[in-house]
């Protein structure tokens, strides 16, 4: 149960935010240098991540391959590295995903462009 809430805390957090894209046309380049050694996102905490959600056109999470059991509003554009979510009052909706019910506590962590 206390996995449901913190999932469902989780999903209303990223359902309120209206984009999440990589930078905007400030960023114009051929490609960016890696941020801290990492070149992406999965990169970081490679060995303790339980689940990743690139957002980069199909809005399915990389671990478990895990896609959307709904969405309103989704729309995904161009960006940087890659494709980001476009939420226009909507949300993108995920199903259980067993990897994350046995944790009991958990960090997240997004690049949000709003």
């Amino acid at each position: 149960m206390k996995t449901k809430k913190i999932l469902w805390k989780s999903m209303m957090i990223v359902s309120s935010i209206v984009v999440l894209a990589s930078c905007g046309s400030d960023d114009d380049g051929p490609s960016l240098p890696p941020i801290g050694g990492y070149n992406s996102a999965d990169e970081v905490g490679a060995t303790d991540l339980v689940a990743y959600w690139p957002l980069d056109g199909d809005g399915k999470e990389k671990i478990s391959n895990t896609a959307p059991s709904s969405s309103v509003g989704a729309s995904y554009e161009a960006g940087i590295k890659g494709d980001g979510a476009k939420l226009v009052n909507g949300y993108i909706l995920y199903p259980e995903i067993a990897s994350l019910n046995s944790l009991p506590n958990m960090s997240i962590s997004m690049w949000v462009k709003v």
